[in-house]
């Protein structure tokens, strides 16, 4: 880091988000359209709890998409995945290297290894 308060922020390429955005963006106009078109007279309920659904499931996986980053600060790596933070001191890191994600697609990702302290 050049400055003392300088951070550093790391997500995904666009590109590699697209499928993403992408689906949440059908998520989203399919879930207005079932709600402004307005439900059928035998499933007025059903057809408004599934659309609320699918609006929710949208703003979900916006939020989730908007929020996934690695910022590098002074105090360690702060990782936001899933809505979720974590804070990974340098002291706890011992290594870093290349190693295959957790995810299915088991694509090539960074791996810190990290000094587990009982």
């Amino acid at each position: 880091m050049s400055s003392a308060g300088e951070l550093r922020a790391y997500r995904a390429p666009f590109v590699s988000a697209a499928l993403g955005w992408v689906g949440c963006g059908i998520f989203f106009v399919v879930g207005l359209s079932m709600v402004t078109v307005g439900p059928s007279q035998h499933d007025a309920v059903g057809s408004l709890v599934v659309a609320t659904s699918v609006l929710l499931l949208s703003a979900w996986l916006g939020a989730v998409l908007t929020t996934n980053r690695l910022t590098v600060t002074q105090a360690g790596l702060v990782y936001r995945y899933n809505l979720r933070r974590r804070l990974v001191g340098w002291p706890e890191i011992r290594s870093f290297g290349v190693g295959p994600s957790r995810s299915r697609a088991r694509w090539p990702c960074l791996v810190i290894q990290l000094e587990w302290v009982s």
